[in-house]
């Protein structure tokens, strides 16, 4: 992931989203028809839909299985007791296979989420239907339909909800949604607009489309009213540990303008929180502390829930980080700005995001190039920002880039394996998979010593035991010593 940004770069990226929710499109609407109409109407779900059964292999398909599906936002750690699965493509379908290779659910989803609360979105195509559209439910634990594919909008599992609409349109945010629980059954009627998912137990969302934000309880009870504009905020505007860093911005938003509408703190109430006062850009609170940027100095200072500076020294922005450590978002001098990376990331709630990795934040200084550096709970520089890149420990490691060139460092920034890969990715399960003169990637391990032979035109890091590798333009799996478990047939 490279963090080599100039200015103007992060002014264009300041309102582009690398957070790519799972949503399943089911249009059949123009959109001059979806606009103007004032009340839409619920799609019809065939009873196919409402039936379906999901196609197991052979005789899989126990009622008494436990599968756990891995994904690039699950645990790497599999629950006692339960097999895991990993997604396969065949034909542009979406099936899963066990750890030895063997099909265990037959390719036939165009979509998955990511598992939460023990359930997994997926969508399907009603191929009886003459409109031939899609509709999204969720895997239950067993392999089979926990919830019945009848949504046209179904989001990932957030502290016992889920957004999901009925509704016909060209996008998920064009008709109302509303939130389910794990029977399916809308706890909150489909009445309401947005993306976001429950956090600290409420989400906020629009009366009407692009409209104004308020915030909603589990129950549906409206407890900040519709007053806030969050057009041109992150995903992460969400309430954590009490708190959410909110703006009152109500007109077009001027980019060569200083953002000129005031921003705060507020609690669950609705409340500013007055020990912060006005700031000119925030984060979320992740363990009692949060970065700022100062209304003054236009500086980015990390604090506690009282106001109190914790840093000793100043930054020009910060960056936090998805459970999975699969996509970056930078905040810096205007707000917020989007670091576009090399991998991409099917996010699910605002709750898994971090500031801190193991303890440490990533800061930044800009002075005509970023330079990357980390800093403890307390505020304590732990490196200094040196490196054009800079990954969070995993495993102990660090991936760094000095030159042109990826190495590693242990947390006393000491050089561990040379910088001598042209890219190289985060630790995961004691590998690393990185790319060697020629353009292809192999796996080392933590002494530098090259495990896995470079053969492969991409690879993602190693999860439950096996890795996702390109060679030549199939995706295939291999194991920890590179023997290949699965490939695509023709």
């Amino acid at each position: 992931m490279t963090y080599t940004l100039k200015l103007k770069h992060l002014i264009i990226f300041a309102i582009f989203m690398v957070t790519l929710l799972f949503t399943a499109s089911c249009t059949r609407i123009p959109r001059t028809q979806a606009e103007s109409a004032e009340k839409p109407v619920p799609v019809p779900v065939p009873v196919e839909m409402m039936n379906a059964k999901v196609k197991f292999h052979g005789d899989a398909g126990k009622a008494d299985a436990k599968y756990y599906f891995v994904g690039d936002a699950s645990s790497a750690i599999v629950p006692e007791g339960y097999t895991p699965l990993y997604p396969v493509s065949v034909n542009r379908l979406i099936g899963f296979m066990d750890k030895e290779g063997n099909l265990v659910i037959e390719p036939q989803f165009l979509a998955i989420g990511t598992s939460s609360e023990g359930l997994l979105s997926v969508s399907i195509v009603d191929d009886k239907g003459k409109d031939h559209l899609s509709y999204s439910g969720y895997l239950g634990e067993n392999g089979q339909y926990a919830i019945s594919p009848r949504f046209c909008d179904a989001g990932d599992f957030s502290e016992g909800l889920a957004r999901a609409s009925l509704q016909l349109g060209i996008v998920p945010e064009t008709f109302p949604i509303g939130f389910i629980d794990h029977s399916g059954a809308f706890v909150i009627p489909a009445k309401y607009y947005g993306h976001r998912d429950f956090s600290d137990g409420v989400v906020w969302v629009q009366q009407k489309e692009h409209g104004l934000s308020g915030c909603i309880d589990t129950k549906g009870n409206v407890v900040i009213p519709f007053s806030y504009d969050f057009k041109y905020d992150a995903d992460t505007s969400s309430f954590r540990e009490g708190y959410c860093f909110v703006s009152t911005e109500k007109k077009p938003y001027v980019m060569k303008d200083p953002l000129p509408y005031p921003k705060y703190y507020i609690d669950k109430s609705g409340k500013k929180v007055e020990q912060i006062g006005e700031v000119e850009g925030g984060s979320f609170f992740d363990g009692g502390v949060s970065f700022i940027e100062s209304k003054e100095a236009h500086e980015w200072i990390l604090i506690d829930k009282n106001g109190k500076r914790l840093s000793k020294s100043s930054y020009d922005g910060c960056v936090i980080i998805d459970k999975d450590m699969n996509s970056y978002q930078l905040y810096s001098l205007i707000g917020v700005e989007y670091l576009l990376v090399e991998t991409y990331l099917s996010r699910g709630s605002d709750d898994e995001i971090y500031l801190f990795v193991d303890g440490f934040a990533m800061v930044f200084t800009y002075d005509g190039d970023a330079k990357f550096g980390l800093i403890d709970r307390e505020g304590n520089e732990v490196i200094k920002p040196q490196y054009d890149v800079l990954g969070f420990f995993v495993d102990g490691l660090a991936k760094v880039k000095i030159g042109d060139s990826y190495g590693y460092i242990n947390k006393l920034n000491q050089q561990v394996i040379k910088p001598k890969y042209p890219l190289a990715h985060d630790f995961s399960e004691e590998l690393a998979a990185v790319m060697v003169e020629n353009g292809l990637y192999g796996y080392i391990d933590k002494k530098g010593r090259m495990i896995i032979e470079p053969a492969y035109n991409n690879a993602d890091k190693f999860k439950c035991g096996l890795a996702s590798v390109q060679k030549g333009d199939k995706w295939i799996y291999i194991d920890a010593v590179g023997k290949v478990v699965w490939e695509p047939t023709e």
